[in-house]
């Protein structure tokens, strides 16, 4: 399973030269699976990183964490939505009671934007997942998906990819605020992480330090002294943290990355344009 960063920044993009070592494109990966499966996760600005890779004659499925501007703003431009080889399932649990469906819908139309899904050239479906924890992975092809709620204003979505050919596994957990969330969801969350075995990744939202955090209480996201704790808690391989404030310049995370590797050496902060591959079991 090889994972590529298209976008790591979070709130909105940044087009700043200082922040060009992290990244100024808000949230967007691409999974790749051993058997060419191709999963998007979240259709930030950087989806446009990834367009030119996606093979139009597969069937591509894209995950949605949550229905926020900046984790859909890629999707406006998006070429293969006007291709008609692709074939494009959108699946996401309801947030707020609003599906996938429904929260696109409400994007492409008039005043937001001039032309509807029904007037796109692609062949679009939508799968609406149980609400809470996937109680049984949801299969494509190789890859074994599950996901579980996480504590941030409207509901967000984390989700956990398994692949049994090669023992790789990833959870992105984005836009969270553990501070204070409910013990129940951070139970569960950790047992999400751990079972059917800990995961080898965990990506998770680090956008404050401690004092900011602090500040910023009810906005939805965590700092990464928190992600920390939360990562060693799971018993993950490797931490990553991402959706990196856009207020903060290449100089403010390169600072923040090493006090972070200071407490957990083998943890970093995401890169726009970084590339895993997850069947290696070294930290490289």
């Amino acid at each position: 399973m090889h994972v590529h960063f298209a976008g790591t920044r979070g709130s909105a993009p940044v087009t700043r030269s200082d922040c060009s070592g992290f990244g100024g494109d808000t949230t967007c990966l691409l999974v790749t699976g051993n058997e060419g499966e191709q999963i998007v996760i979240d259709c930030g600005s950087g989806l446009t990183n990834v367009s030119t890779r996606l093979e139009a004659g597969l069937d591509l499925m894209i995950l949605l964490t949550h229905y926020h501007l900046d984790h859909l703003i890629g999707l406006i431009a998006f070429p293969l939505l006007h291709t008609p080889e692709a074939q494009l399932l959108f699946a996401a649990p309801p947030a707020d009671g609003v599906t996938p469906s429904e929260a696109l819908g409400g994007i492409f139309r008039n005043p937001y934007w001039p032309v509807d899904l029904e007037r796109c050239g692609a062949e679009i479906s939508f799968a609406d997942l149980p609400s809470g924890s996937g109680t049984e992975p949801m299969l494509f092809r190789g890859i074994e998906l599950r996901w579980t709620p996480l504590p941030h204003p409207g509901g967000c979505t984390a989700y956990r990819l398994d692949e049994p050919a090669t023992g790789s596994s990833m959870v992105l957990a984005t836009d969270a605020e553990w501070e204070g969330a409910p013990d129940h969801m951070r139970q569960e969350f950790v047992r999400f992480c751990r079972e059917p075995s800990p995961c080898d990744l965990l990506i998770c939202d680090g956008q404050y330090d401690d004092t900011t955090a602090g500040s910023r209480r009810g906005w939805g996201h965590s700092s990464w002294s928190e992600a920390v704790s939360l990562a060693g808690e799971t018993g993950c391989r490797r931490l990553l943290l991402t959706h990196h404030d856009p207020a903060d310049d290449d100089a403010v995370l390169t600072e923040r990355e090493l006090r972070l590797k200071d407490v957990l050496p083998t943890a970093a902060l995401a890169r726009q344009g970084l590339e895993l591959d997850l069947a290696r079991k070294d930290p490289s």
